[in-house]
C-alpha cells in the first residue's frame, strides 16, 4: 500500500502518517488541514464487494482473505447467545488491518485521481483520513469524499472531523465553506493519532498538561513499587513507558519539557 494506506504492510505506519501529515501541513504552500474519521469504519464496508476488489488488486491476500470471510463470522455473546457478522472486518482479527487497507484503496486512489492538480496531499492511517494543502483543494477533495465515500463502505463523521488553518484570515472563508456541517474549525492546532499537529504554543501547552498526567501516574505506581518492586517495574516498561514513546517521537521539539 505504500504511502495511500499506512495501517498495514509498512512498519511504524502510524509514525510514517504523522511525520508525513506534520511536514506536509508546515510546508509553504499548505494553508489549511482537515482531519477526517469515520462513521463505525471497521463495520461498514461490504464483505462482497471488498472482496471481489482484493481478488484484483492483491491475488496472495485474497485467498486468506476469501476463506475468513466468505461466509459470515458468529460471534458469541456473554449470555451464551451469537450474532453473525456479515459485514466489515473483525476486530481481533490479525488480517483485520490487512482487509481494511485493501477495501480502502480504490477509494484512496479515486481522490487521488480527482484532485490531482489541486496541490492537495493526502495521507490514510486506517479509518483516520487527511488531506492537506490549499483552502480551495481540501475543499473539494472533502466534497468528493462526502459524495464518493458511502459507495465504499467509508461515512466520514462531522462531529469527529477537524479542519485546521494556518492563519486566522482564512477563518472566514473556512466557516462559509462547511457551514452548517458540524465540522470543528480551529487555528491552534489538535491531536492527530497519538500526536499533535499545529502552532508552537498549543503544542507546548497540551504537553505540560500531558507531563503533568504522567507524572502522577508514577508517583502513584512508585507506591505500588514499595511492596511489589516487580509488578511495577513490569508496568513501568511494558506500559507506561509506551505511553510516551510515541508522543516523544511524533511531536519534535518538545523535550524541554520532559
Amino acid at each position: 500500500m505504500g504511502t495511500l494506506q499506512t495501517c498495514a504492510g509498512l512498519e511504524s505506519g502510524i509514525e510514517v502518517a504523522t511525520h508525513a501529515v506534520r511536514k506536509s501541513y508546515e510546508e509553504e504552500g499548505s494553508e489549511c488541514l482537515l482531519l477526517v474519521d469515520a462513521d463505525n469504519a471497521f463495520n461498514k464496508p461490504n464483505r462482497k464487494v471488498n472482496l471481489e476488489n482484493i481478488k484484483r488488486l492483491c491475488v496472495p491476500m485474497y485467498t486468506y482473505l476469501h476463506n475468513s470471510y466468505n461466509t459470515p463470522t458468529m460471534l458469541y455473546l456473554e449470555n451464551g447467545d451469537h450474532i453473525l457478522s456479515q459485514e466489515g472486518v473483525t476486530q481481533g482479527d490479525n488480517a483485520a488491518m490487512a482487509m481494511y487497507a485493501l477495501s480502502t484503496w480504490p477509494l484512496i486512489q479515486t481522490l487521488s485521481n480527482e484532485t490531482a492538480n489541486d496541490e492537495v496531499k493526502q495521507v490514510w492511517y486506517a479509518d483516520n483520513s487527511s488531506t492537506v494543502g490549499p483552502l480551495a483543494g481540501v475543499r473539494k477533495w472533502w466534497e468528493y469524499l462526502k459524495a464518493k465515500g458511502p459507495d465504499f463502505g467509508y461515512y466520514p463523521k462531522p462531529p469527529k472531523i477537524i479542519f485546521i488553518i494556518k492563519d486566522n484570515s482564512l477563518k472566514q472563508s473556512a466557516q462559509k465553506f462547511f457551514k452548517n456541517q458540524g465540522i470543528k474549525i480551529t487555528d491552534h492546532g489538535e491531536r492527530y493519532l497519538a500526536s499533535l499537529i499545529g502552532t508552537k504554543s498549543f503544542k507546548e501547552q497540551y504537553t505540560k498538561n500531558k507531563v503533568e498526567g504522567w507524572v502522577k501516574d508514577l508517583e502513584l505506581l512508585s507506591k505500588y513499587a514499595q511492596d511489589d518492586p516487580q509488578a511495577a517495574y513490569s508496568a513501568f516498561t511494558k506500559g507506561l513507558c509506551f505511553r510516551w514513546t510515541h508522543f516523544r517521537r511524533t511531536v519534535p521539539d518538545m523535550s524541554e519539557l520532559f
